[in-house]
């Protein structure tokens, strides 16, 4: 997907406007630190929008993330989620 492609509405009847004189003061809130979350703040601070994402868990990663649980033997890593985040955004896949 180009940035082209990222900023176009999907209805055609939706336009998007510039934002408005004095509206960058006022952050965006985004609640949720998963890939949907991240990619909006970062898409919003890359306009130079300011951003506050908030996130009720301890890291940020929404369902893909790596949990540690103890067993026998040691310490046993499972990772989640990973197989249901794909993207075709090259700056995404970078981060």
């Amino acid at each position: 997907m180009s940035e082209q492609e990222a900023t176009t509405p999907a209805r055609p009847e939706t336009t998007v406007e510039p934002a408005t004189p004095g509206v960058r003061d006022n952050p965006t809130l985004i609640i949720g630190a998963g890939p949907a979350g991240l990619t909006a703040g970062y898409l919003l601070a890359k306009q130079g929008l300011p951003v506050i994402v908030f996130e009720a868990e301890d890291q940020v990663g929404g369902i893909a993330k790596t949990e540690v649980r103890d067993g026998p033997g040691g310490k046993y890593r499972f990772d989640l989620g990973g197989h249901r985040f794909f993207t075709k955004v090259k700056e995404v896949d970078d981060l």
